[in-house]
């Protein structure tokens, strides 16, 4: 069986940003919108979050699937856009876009980390292009490894 692994990152846009204040609309909040959204996940995906960021969020997830699996993930890709979801009952915000492309490790700037298997973007480097929504990786002594795998005294560990 021959699994595919996409990365999909959702935008999402406040509904009222008059009525909120960045501090208002705080990691924690955002983290129970992405739990909700790792929660909608269809049988037969594999859905791991792998990031969160800005006011303008985005939120990101790798979904791994096979070639029976990938009507799946057009659903998955899709139950969120024009969508308002509504945090705690008071904070509105709004799907605005979705981005989806194939982790081609041959192509692209991305790997598993060769300890604990999480996918990473070796920021040291430039081409091709690190992507961001993937966790920080480097190359050390042969291996990739992810920010957090890396040893201490190396400029991109955690």
């Amino acid at each position: 069986m021959n699994k595919k692994h996409f990365l999909v990152s959702f935008y999402f846009d406040l509904n009222s940003p008059e009525l909120v204040s960045e501090d208002a609309f705080d990691d924690e909040e955002f983290c129970k919108l992405s739990s909700e959204l790792h929660g909608f996940v269809y049988s037969g995906l594999q859905v791991e979050w792998v990031s969160s960021v800005g006011l303008n969020k985005r939120i990101s997830f790798v979904v791994e699937c096979n070639a029976s699996s990938l009507s799946l993930l057009e659903l998955f890709k899709h139950a969120f856009l024009g969508e308002t979801k509504k945090v705690d009952g008071v904070f509105a915000i709004d799907c605005v876009g979705i981005i989806s492309f194939e982790l081609d490790t041959e192509q692209l700037n991305c790997g598993l980390c060769a300890h604990c298997g999480c996918w990473v973007s070796d920021r040291e480097l430039e081409l091709p292009k690190p992507i961001s929504e993937l966790s920080i990786g480097a190359v050390y002594q042969g291996q990739l490894l992810c920010d957090v795998c890396l040893p201490d005294n190396h400029s991109w560990a955690f």
